[in-house]
């Protein structure tokens, strides 16, 4: 996917909530214009918005019309299924860091014999 928005849905499909700090380097940005992506989708209705605990993230949860456009078979998280946003936003950065350490091993060569 080389699509900023269907990296982020992709993202926001595989979590029950995500926010702008995660999207930034998802797909290497900065967090204030990850923001503006957050809200754009919204407006275009493919993910609803929350305030996070901290009352200052922007956390959001991808919704039915955002699974569609990225043909996924996931059901739409439901607002009531969040425990804590803070555990729930914990998960999607241990799934970012098992990512780029995934990568990091990937591009690591032998020393030349």
């Amino acid at each position: 996917m080389t699509d900023p928005a269907e990296t982020i849905l992709a993202f926001a499909a595989e979590q029950q909530l995500i926010d702008a700090a995660q999207v930034a380097p998802l797909i290497e940005i900065t967090t204030p214009q990850a923001e503006q992506q957050l809200h754009a989708l919204a407006r275009d209705g493919r993910v609803r918005l929350h305030r996070g605990s901290d009352r200052q993230s922007v956390c959001c949860q991808i919704t039915s019309r955002g699974l569609a456009s990225i043909d996924s078979p996931l059901p739409e998280p439901r607002v009531e299924t969040l425990r804590d946003d803070r555990v729930e936003l914990a998960v999607g950065w241990l799934t970012l860091t098992r990512a780029a350490d995934a990568s990091a091993t990937s591009t690591v060569r032998s020393p030349a014999v």
